[in-house]
């Protein structure tokens, strides 16, 4: 589906602030051991559209730096996608705390006074109902898990403290637009947020992706729906699963009704193509509202693997990846948010997961 496999230090860097209208995701990646941030390859900060079933790519003077895993979402009350932190392509392993402004042609960074603690995989979605975005968790310096909330009002940061909260975790969050409410997954727990305080649903059965889903409002605001996940590292020394989290990648599409989780049955293909996608962690999911479908991009088939597929789902099957004029390359780890004033999907950045970069004998 448009694979272009590449190997070695130069070929796999995108031009830096390449960019497209519409959906907007930001993925980032790294797949050697350089030593320095310019020499650590694989890491993306392009910025591409999808509109219409096309992919285009916009070039910028100015964008954010190489990275995977930023909090994105799209900021209906001020017309801009809002991108904040991620990991980023340096080999001491830091994570970022910068936050930045797509307006559909120009990335700004904004300064605040004050900010939340430099993260990477925190989770962030516009408060509809409350007209501000929320940001939850993710990794902070030293490999720290964060279970902090806070809201962006498209000029300045501010925490909450509420009396409950999730567990630190890198999570996944939703805007559940029927029942008016952020809904959160780590896989084993659920949790709302109602713009005060952290409510846990007891749910059974839940989704055992986890963090590594991808996750997005549903179909003409009808609760949420999640995908694949699960765990695509070393299990071991380097990672011990707990209760209820699904080594992956996995290939589960769950919805959420406002009460509940339920397994997605999706209609049987009419062609030989495959009526599902692949099992994929951290893949990127964005809802259409316009054409009324969930858009998925990239995701990591394996440790060493990234997927440039893109997939359709309109409710109640997925349509499969064609090959396109221009795409993205395969990457994981993207930030991808719906720009409902221009009626693109744009996505930023990622990570390109081959392990043959950057250690090419």
């Amino acid at each position: 589906m448009g694979s272009r496999t590449r190997q070695g230090n130069v070929t796999v860097f995108c031009s830096r602030g390449t960019i497209t209208l519409g959906l907007v995701a930001f993925i980032g990646c790294n797949c050697g051991q350089a030593s320095t941030l310019e020499d650590r390859p694989g890491y993306y900060n392009d910025t591409w559209t999808f509109d219409s079933g096309t992919w285009s790519s916009r070039l910028t003077a100015i964008a954010p730096s190489r990275r995977e895993e930023a909090a994105m979402t799209y900021d209906a009350g001020h017309s801009v996608s809002v991108l904040f932190g991620g990991y980023p392509a340096a080999a001491d392993f830091t994570v970022l705390g910068d936050t930045w402004v797509w307006d559909g042609t120009v990335w700004s960074q904004r300064h605040p006074t004050l900010s939340p603690p430099a993260r990477g995989g925190a989770a962030m979605v516009f408060d509809v109902g409350r007209q501000v975005v929320i940001l939850f968790g993710g990794w902070g310096q030293d490999a720290t898990q964060l279970s902090d909330t806070w809201a962006w009002n498209g000029t300045v940061w501010a925490e909450f403290h509420p009396h409950h909260s999730p567990p630190a975790s890198q999570s996944r969050m939703a805007y559940d637009a029927a029942a008016e409410v952020t809904l959160l997954n780590d896989g084993p727990q659920t949790w709302t947020w109602d713009g005060s305080d952290w409510t846990q649903r007891e749910v059974d059965p839940a989704p055992t992706g986890g963090a590594h889903a991808g996750m997005s409002g549903g179909i003409a605001g009808r609760g949420v729906i999640l995908f694949g996940g699960g765990n695509c590292g070393l299990v071991g020394a380097e990672f011990t699963p707990p209760p209820g989290y699904q080594v992956g990648p996995l290939s589960t599409a769950w919805a959420w009704d406002g009460a509940k989780w339920a397994i997605l049955t999706p209609s049987p293909s009419t062609s030989a193509s495959p009526s599902t996608p692949p099992a994929l962690c951290d893949p990127s999911l964005a809802y259409d509202s316009n054409r009324r479908e969930i858009v998925l991009f990239g995701g990591k088939r394996d440790w060493c693997t990234t997927s440039d597929e893109t997939w359709i789902w309109n409710g109640t099957a997925w349509t499969p990846p064609t090959l396109f004029e221009t795409e993205p390359d395969s990457r994981s780890g993207s930030s991808m948010a719906y720009d409902s004033s221009r009626n693109v999907i744009v996505l930023f950045g990622g990570y390109r997961g081959d392990c043959r970069i950057g250690n090419v004998p």
